[in-house]
């Protein structure tokens, strides 16, 4: 199938790289991905570094004319299957180009909130696809009044090939952070922020004591 992703962020963030990575995945599993994004910006870097064809540009507004008519060129070029997003702003310009070219679209929200309930509950019911990034935001968007059919949970990807057991690192990190080797130790990857969880997270562990020694 063929993709066109479009995101006008200049940095990357949760979203961003959930946007990234999956763009660089369904270019992977063997479909056509180009991509419409900010010229300049991280999320251009990282997708050209992953093999992603690229057009970058200038983005004032999620509804900006340059851009989308970037979007609409390169979805008739390559007859696009999908348009993906995954920004708010991008949603109905993107909207109207996926109806007015035969294309489905995609969105998927990084956040468990939706302010808008015109975007909440009826934008899911009009989208071919709308995904949210886990069971709790899926669960507070319905609670909310969005449509519990329509609701798709697509979770972060993990790089398997970069995230993988390693003994040397281990024990290297647990000498630096002067951890004794049998100290359960707790990683985040993320913002450290109060909307990702970390101060809870922090809570919900018991400081480490060390078992008694046997005499």
């Amino acid at each position: 199938m063929n993709f066109v992703f479009v995101e006008s962020s200049r940095r990357v963030w949760g979203s961003e790289q959930h946007f990234v990575d999956l763009a660089i995945g369904c270019r992977a599993a063997g479909h056509r991905v180009e991509a419409v994004v900010r010229a300049g910006s991280d999320v251009e870097t990282l997708l050209r570094r992953g093999g992603i064809v690229v057009h970058a540009t200038p983005f004032r507004g999620g509804a900006d004319p340059r851009a989308m008519r970037v979007v609409w060129k390169t979805v008739r070029t390559i007859k696009a299957d999908w348009i993906v997003t995954d920004h708010l702003k991008h949603y109905w310009p993107l909207y109207l180009i996926a109806r007015a070219s035969g294309t489905r679209l995609a969105v998927f929200r990084h956040m468990a909130y939706i302010r808008r309930w015109f975007t909440r509950v009826v934008f899911p019911r009009v989208v071919d696809r709308f995904f949210v990034v886990s069971q709790f935001a899926r669960d507070r968007l319905v609670a909310d009044g969005a449509c519990g059919s329509r609701v798709l949970t697509l979770y972060n990807p993990i790089d398997l090939n970069r995230f993988v057991p390693d003994p040397d690192a281990r024990r290297r990190t647990r000498t630096e952070l002067d951890l004794p080797p049998n100290a359960p130790r707790v990683g985040f990857l993320g913002r450290p922020a109060v909307a990702t969880g970390v101060p809870r997270l922090r809570l919900a562990l018991p400081p480490w004591r060390p078992p008694p020694t046997r005499r």
